[in-house]
């Protein structure tokens, strides 16, 4: 139960400081929350998530990143075709024409590739590790 009564809402809010007023537009004061805080659940929730997201992240994602040279078969990303793309616009190579270590090649337009193309110098682990993470911070909002 909530402390002030009631079902636990997902923040917990404190009264502003008086200062915290302003004038409404029908003559009185409209006040601001400024002490807005999310509850201890909801914080344990995230950082669960967070730890998880992590974890996956270092265990998983970067492992099929890795290109196998006896075994192209088992790089499962296709990540490493747009890095190598956007990268042959900056080297002369032609985007279209170039593969990843599993043989695929580029066939989408050209601006996707080249944002990409500041991951190109990484190893190919971790390329997909840092848009992995990437990925996860456009999610968050």
């Amino acid at each position: 139960m909530h402390p002030k009564g009631g079902k636990r809402e997902k923040y917990d809010c404190v009264e502003p400081p008086a200062e915290a007023t302003i004038p409404a537009h029908d003559g009185g004061e409209e006040k601001r929350n400024h002490g807005c805080t999310m509850n201890s659940r909801s914080g344990r929730w995230l950082l669960v998530l967070l730890a998880a997201a992590t974890i996956w992240g270092f265990v998983d994602v970067r492992r099929r990143g890795y290109p196998y040279p006896d075994s192209p078969e088992e790089h499962k990303t296709d990540l490493t075709v747009y890095t190598e793309a956007g990268a042959a616009f900056f080297d002369g190579r032609e985007p279209y024409e170039v593969a990843n270590p599993r043989g695929w090649t580029y066939l989408y337009p050209p601006l996707f590739a080249l944002l990409l193309a500041p991951l190109h110098p990484l190893p190919t682990q971790d390329q997909v590790t840092v848009w992995f993470f990437l990925s996860l911070l456009v999610c968050w909002g």
